[in-house]
């Protein structure tokens, strides 16, 4: 039971995680299906000062060329993306980082499977239940 728990857990968070565009990797994936939540996530991080900032700027480099326009629209995804990614605090719990949304997932998990009143006494349970499931990701984002 515990075995098919904790790749349920380390399965959901692996595909949310490639839902909102694998925020953690290096060259995230700009048109997932869920990136506009990851980009807003961007927006809030940044502030409303450099991001109107950054915007201005993008909107200066639009033509009328559709061709370019979409080049420079990927373009400040990723910047503004990137740097957002350095001021994530209490983003990467709702997404931006899958392991750190994996603990907090596995937690909500483990609580409504077990029961909040049994958690002192399962906290080994727990314990490998958590592990587990984040053994399970790490290999996946490696090797998928």
């Amino acid at each position: 039971m515990m075995l098919y728990l904790s790749l349920s857990c380390a399965f959901f968070i692996y595909m949310l995680d490639y839902g909102l565009g694998k925020p953690g990797d290096e060259k995230p994936l700009y048109g997932s299906l869920l990136f506009a939540w990851s980009f807003s996530l961007a927006k809030k991080a940044l502030g409303k000062k450099l991001y109107t900032n950054l915007y201005q700027q993008y909107r200066d480099q639009l033509t009328d060329d559709p061709l370019h326009n979409a080049q420079v629209h990927a373009s400040f995804k990723e910047i503004v993306f990137t740097q957002a990614r350095e001021l994530f605090t209490w983003q990467k719990i709702v997404g931006m980082c899958p392991i750190c949304t994996h603990f907090w997932f596995t937690m909500i998990a483990f609580v409504v499977e077990e029961n909040i009143f049994y958690f002192k006494v399962n906290i080994i349970t727990f314990s490998f239940y958590f592990l587990l499931s984040h053994v399970i990701i790490r290999f996946l984002k490696r090797w998928i």
